[in-house]
């Protein structure tokens, strides 16, 4: 009996490692609109499950970042499009279900809730030309009581909109007539002067109105108190061009809209700026939201946007809206950076997820790996830092070229070894090759030719040089690579070329029956340095030398 619980508690705990969540890539999957994507991240039942990415390519989508369950967003996530609109929010079963905001191709942007992927409940708007508008939406489209101000600021209007328009009961006051409009409009026009079906604020005994060289007001006023607006207010100062509208509490804005140039603002303020939930856009640079203090981001679910570089921040902030303390990352290379930021750099514990699927595990320093705790492929599969043969660790390595071996770089390499003199760019590879006598490194040429390279020999014995170049040769003619795409084996042809003292010589490896990589090369290469000495390294990638 004993024997048998043990069993049954081993599978249990089996079955509870296969259903936790891994990271990948995922390709061909669809969303809630039928448009096809490629997934990258947290995969849990062979499904997005979790944190990750949706990449697109068509005309319109560029990805969505954040959350999904069982495929579908869902959670906290952001939708860029290619022409720089996006929507954010609260998603369920692959749309907005909830507080969000979107942001359209012409520049209107509105802040509100959302039903199933439609504006739909109470929310504001800031449209391109500066005109604003709040109140209620159902199905896309005004339906209830809405505020509207136009962009010159001259008059106010508070109606029942049915579909889309005036239908029904309001009331519109003009500020260069000083005359309020109360009665019934149909399809937005005026219809008739009559009592309207609810009190409004601009027939309220404390409204106020008036228009100066410096100024537009509109709104209640608390007269025992300097004047100062309370309750709903639209005030213009023409003198900087900035517009206040919404729910005042002694002359401050409680609930509402600050427009300014190219910025727009909603939520609070007070004498320290603005505190709480709040939304700020600045025009075709970055959308921030989340709780508010002291006129900065400062808590730990926070959303920041940049429009300009197509990247999204979720999580903590600290003093002055740095970035700082658990949070994900995506940049426009469709790169995932999930765990630990100190001020606004990804350090400490945490992963990346790269394009092609394959995570890098461990603590990071300013985006840089200092310690791997583990290497995965786009399947989840482990991938060996220090492979055991030659044909695995160079079926890594090229398996990682497509991503530019971005995946597998951990650092600068030693600048007294690979000279910027000579390479844009020098970078330590997480992976070792067998026979390595130094760091493998990564290496881009002022041409923009990508290397990997590993030496396998260092030294001034020109006998013991060319027995490391002979045995390279012979062991890069034996290799058996396990390729992506590649249902065989793939394997290595060349001609070896005889070293010749005090030369430089190299033997030129190409992919036997791979065309996805026609370009690739592999080099077995006996170098020779001014000083004397020799290095004997393979070199992998798109390099062509002129021998």
């Amino acid at each position: 009996m004993k024997k048998m619980i043990a069993l049954l508690a081993l599978t249990v705990v089996f079955q509870q490692l296969i259903a936790q969540a891994t990271t990948g890539r995922i390709e061909g999957l669809r969303d809630a609109w039928g448009t096809s994507f490629d997934y990258i991240g947290e995969i849990k039942n062979k499904q997005p499950n979790g944190l990750g990415i949706a990449i697109y390519d068509n005309d319109n989508t560029l990805r969505y970042s954040g959350y999904f369950v069982n495929g579908a967003y869902n959670g906290k996530g952001v939708l860029l499009f290619k022409n720089g609109s996006f929507l954010s929010g609260d998603w369920k079963n692959g749309k907005l279900n909830g507080k969000g905001a979107n942001l359209t191709s012409d520049g209107d942007l509105y802040v509100g809730s959302f039903a199933d992927g439609k504006k739909d409940g109470t929310g504001m708007f800031v449209y391109a030309d500066n005109s604003l508008l709040s109140g209620h939406l159902q199905n896309d489209t005004y339906d209830g009581r809405c505020i509207y101000i136009p962009a010159s600021g001259k008059t106010i209007s508070d109606n029942i909109y049915v579909d889309g328009k005036k239908n029904g009961s309001g009331y519109q006051y003009e500020l260069d007539s000083k005359t309020l409009y109360e009665g019934t409009w149909n399809n937005g026009d005026w219809v008739s002067s009559s009592p309207a079906s609810y009190m409004s604020f601009l027939k309220g005994n404390n409204f106020y109105a008036e228009k100066t060289d410096d100024q537009i007001l509109m709104g209640t006023i608390d007269r025992g108190n300097n004047d100062m607006l309370q309750d709903t207010g639209f005030f213009y100062n023409l003198k900087n061009n900035k517009r206040y509208f919404g729910l005042y509490n002694k002359g401050y804005l409680a609930d509402g809209i600050t427009v300014k140039d190219s910025v727009r603002f909603f939520g609070k303020i007070n004498d320290d700026g603005a505190y709480g939930q709040c939304s700020l856009y600045k025009i075709k640079k970055y959308f921030d939201q989340g709780t508010y203090v002291k006129d900065y981001l400062n808590g730990s679910n926070n959303l920041s946007i940049d429009l300009d570089k197509m990247t999204v921040y979720y999580g903590s902030t600290a003093d002055e809206g740095l970035f700082s303390g658990n949070a994900w990352f995506t940049n426009k290379y469709n790169e995932l950076y999930n765990g630990n930021y100190d001020a606004g750099q990804f350090t400490g514990n945490g992963y990346i997820v790269f394009k092609n699927g394959t995570t890098v595990r461990g603590t990071f320093k300013n985006g840089v790996p200092v310690t791997v705790t583990s290497l995965t492929d786009g399947n989840g599969i482990a991938i060996s830092q220090k492979p055991k043969t030659l044909s695995e660790g160079l079926s890594e390595v090229i398996n990682e070229y497509g991503n530019d071996y971005l995946s597998v770089e951990a650092g600068e390499a030693d600048e007294d070894e690979y000279s910027y003199d000579d390479y844009y760019t020098a970078d330590n590879s997480i992976i070792t090759l067998p026979g390595s006598v130094e760091n493998n490194v990564i290496l881009e040429d002022y041409d923009f030719y990508l290397m990997y390279n590993a030496t396998v020999y260092k030294g001034s014995d020109y006998n013991e040089a060319v027995s490391k170049y002979n045995n390279l040769c012979k062991a890069l003619s034996a290799c058996s690579l396990n390729l992506s795409h590649s249902r065989t084996p793939v394997t290595l042809s060349g001609v070896m070329e005889s070293p010749v003292e005090s030369r430089t010589t190299r033997t030129q490896f190409t992919l036997n029956d791979y065309s996805r990589l026609s370009d690739y090369k592999i080099y077995a290469e006996l170098k020779y340095n001014d000083d004397g000495s020799y290095k004997v390294n393979l070199i992998a990638g798109d390099v062509v030398f002129d021998n």
